[in-house]
């Protein structure tokens, strides 16, 4: 957490240089990778986090598989009508489980995740390569700086940027 919190006066401390110093455009440009480079540590930090305070990626895993091994320890103490009963809403509460949040929810051509471990993988998957896009696109910015700023390597690096990251 110390990570995250450490966010704000770094964040503060490069804009008051940017600000009191009018740096020029190679020195604002090292500047905005060092702000990229604190986000992508501090988004990585949130999602230990996130996974710390849930107990971790199985506790994930299986708080959404939950009523799958609920349904298997009842399996041998309970008759066959109550099991088609536990059978059919842990059915219906895992599908809800594991269909996308909106806007992604209001396409059909989008499937629900077919399990929880799919599911966190994507997620991560999705946090860590916008942290590693948010630290190529400015190193490319920096290495095309000297270049000028209205070359075609600058400019296809900021395309990039605006294409991988949206605007910043």
């Amino acid at each position: 957490t110390i990570r995250i919190l450490l966010m704000v006066p770094i964040y503060s401390l490069q804009s008051f240089i940017a600000l009191w110093f009018k740096v020029n455009p190679v020195a604002a440009e090292l500047l905005e990778f060092f702000r990229k480079l604190i986000e992508s540590i501090v988004i990585v930090a949130f999602l230990q986090f996130v996974l710390l305070c849930v107990g971790g990626a199985e506790a994930v895993i299986k708080r959404v598989d939950g009523p799958d091994d609920e349904m298997r320890a009842h399996e041998d103490s309970s008759d066959d009508e109550e099991r088609d009963d536990m059978e059919c809403t842990a059915s219906t509460s895992r599908h809800q489980m594991l269909q996308h949040s909106p806007p992604w929810s209001l396409f059909p051509f989008i499937p629900p995740w077919s399990s929880a471990r799919q599911m966190l993988r994507w997620c991560v998957l999705g946090t860590l390569s916008y942290v590693a896009a948010g630290l190529f696109v400015p190193c490319m910015i920096l290495i095309a700086t000297p270049f000028g700023r209205h070359t075609a390597i600058f400019e296809m690096a900021i395309k990039c940027g605006k294409g991988l990251l949206g605007p910043t």
